[in-house]
C-alpha cells in the first residue's frame, strides 16, 4: 500500500513537472511568433498544436511498443509536456478572441 502511494505521488510529480515546462514553452512560442509575425492571427497557437500533435503521434508509437504508455518519460512527455504545451483551451480563447475583434476568416 504504501508503494503504491509513492508511485502514484512519482508519477504525479513527474506529471507535473513536465506540465510545467510545457506550459512555459507554449508561452515562449506564442510570444515569439507574435514578435516575429504580429497579432493579427495566433500564430503561436497554430504552432505548438501542430508541432504538439505530431510529436504527440510519434511518441504514443515508439512509447507503445517500447517502453508502455505508463512508462516515467511518457508520463513526463506525453500527459505533462505535450498536454500542457497543447492546451485546447488557449485554441479556444484564441478563437474567442479573434471572434471578438472580428478578424475571424
Amino acid at each position: 500500500m504504501l508503494l503504491s502511494h509513492f508511485l502514484l505521488l512519482k508519477n504525479i510529480l513527474i506529471i507535473g513537472v513536465g506540465g510545467a515546462l510545457g506550459a512555459v514553452s507554449r508561452y515562449l512560442c506564442t510570444i515569439l511568433m507574435t514578435v516575429y509575425l504580429g497579432s493579427a492571427f495566433p500564430y503561436g497557437t497554430l504552432l505548438v498544436n501542430s508541432l504538439g500533435s505530431a510529436l504527440m503521434g510519434i511518441l504514443a508509437t515508439v512509447f507503445s511498443y517500447k517502453l508502455g504508455a505508463t512508462h516515467p518519460l511518457a508520463l513526463f512527455l506525453m500527459v505533462g509536456f505535450l498536454g500542457a504545451f497543447t492546451t485546447f483551451s488557449s485554441f479556444s480563447l484564441d478563437t474567442l478572441n479573434l471572434c471578438l475583434s472580428q478578424q475571424l476568416g
